[in-house]
């Protein structure tokens, strides 16, 4: 990881070290003895897969979740170790890909079984694979009739793969209301069924790697954190080597939802977005700011520009509503988000804002959770909004490294 100099970019976000390594010790005491498997798709939340995989490693996680084979092959190039899951289907073509890099897919299709089978016929190992079943998600896996059917020909043996683990994923964990909690216990009941329905074959499942056992796994981050509402992954079977508990907006220090961290309070936020101030004018009553005149000062007013825009990922649809933090003081985005900035009023602000100033748009007093409400969002959205020219800056790195796993 690089140290920079944050005073010397428009905008950056900073990712604390201490406070993911901090998080991870924390789910995986409140997991154990289950496993965390750690979600660094789409860069990790636009936290920098690379770095925080490794972070993860070094704090014990030898599991990882991505969403392409690219994302996959990019973790293998840099040398992360342990095991990388591709969590979507994936492109038959690119089940190849998948053998060279020993990337585990999670299986939606008969198809996809086949074709990795298939592209491991003259590999020196099985390729591994887990099942997916479609417990009520109505996205990806397999209706329970189809997945025990491509469970039982694997069973047979023949084919170059070898199914290490049976997955399925919650539609609606973070829904507190009747309906989603009554549909979450419907969903894990029938994942529970299912594994209980197959698992006399457990026992003799073999990696050949040295491993015995099926993992299983069902629990996103707000199934996790809600897992004693729901029926139990039934993790006492003979043959079950473990349950992987997938941590995606946990790991982040970001609620799914409103109060998801109540009985885990040591969970922190690990990424703050800022931006700096780099223009301050006073505009008189009745000035219009920013595109399409939306805007009109009321009063005389100081008008800052801080560099950063929607081309950065800061939503549009923050124009004329979204707030910033100055000096611990929230002041308002006035006019529209434009693509390389943003106006703010600072006419209020308690100490006189000056060039050069570091305004926060994430962090502390604005959380991701709060930011999304604001535009109608998911948590998962606002720190993958983020693109390529905001530098991610990693501080609060431990002085002596972390010892290896």
């Amino acid at each position: 990881m690089t140290r920079y100099d944050p005073r010397t970019v428009r905008t950056w976000a900073q990712i604390n070290v201490a406070a993911l390594s901090a998080n991870v010790q924390a789910l995986t005491q409140a997991v154990a003895p289950d496993e965390l498997m750690a979600i660094v798709k789409a860069d990790a939340y636009g936290h920098g897969a690379v770095p925080v995989a490794r972070v993860c490693y070094q704090n014990g996680v030898g599991h990882f979740g991505v969403a392409t084979v690219d994302e996959a092959l990019t973790l293998r190039k840099a040398g992360v170790r342990g095991d990388i899951y591709l969590l979507s289907a994936f492109h038959l073509p690119e089940a190849e890909a998948l053998v060279r890099g020993d990337i585990i897919p999670m299986l939606s299709s008969r198809a996809h079984f086949v074709a990795i089978a298939a592209a491991a016929t003259n590999a020196p190992l099985p390729v591994r694979a887990f099942l997916v079943v479609d417990s009520g998600m109505g996205r990806e896996g397999m209706l329970p009739e189809e997945a025990r059917s491509v469970w039982n020909a694997a069973q047979r043996g023949g084919q170059n793969a070898v199914l290490t683990g049976i997955a399925s994923h919650l539609s609606c964990a973070d829904d507190s209301e009747g309906e989603g909690t009554t549909a979450t216990r419907a969903q894990t009941q029938a994942f529970a069924a299912f594994v209980r329905g197959v698992a006399e074959t457990f026992p003799g499942t073999d990696d050949r790697r040295g491993n015995a056992g099926v993992w299983l796994t069902a629990f996103n981050s707000p199934g996790t954190l809600r897992q004693a509402e729901w029926e139990p992954i039934p993790s006492d079977l003979p043959g079950v080597r473990g349950v992987l508990h997938r941590a995606g907006l946990s790991l982040y220090g970001i609620e799914p939802f409103a109060g998801a961290f109540a009985a885990l309070p040591d969970l922190r936020q690990t990424l703050t977005w800022q931006a700096r101030i780099v223009l301050i004018r006073d505009l008189p009553q009745g000035a219009t700011v920013g595109y399409g005149r939306t805007h009109t000062l009321a009063r005389p007013s100081r008008i800052a520009t801080v560099a950063c825009g929607y081309g950065d990922g800061y939503p549009r649809r923050l124009s004329n509503r979204g707030m910033v933090r100055l000096r611990d003081q929230t002041l308002p985005i006035v006019g529209r988000v434009s693509m390389d900035q943003m106006q703010v009023d600072v006419s209020d602000a308690a100490k006189p804002a000056k060039l050069g100033d570091t305004v926060t748009l994430l962090g502390d007093g604005l959380p991701v959770l709060s930011f999304a409400d604001s535009i109608g969002a998911t948590a998962h959205e606002p720190t993958c909004y983020l693109t390529n020219r905001v530098p991610r800056l990693y501080t609060d790195i431990p002085t002596v490294p972390l010892p290896p796993r």
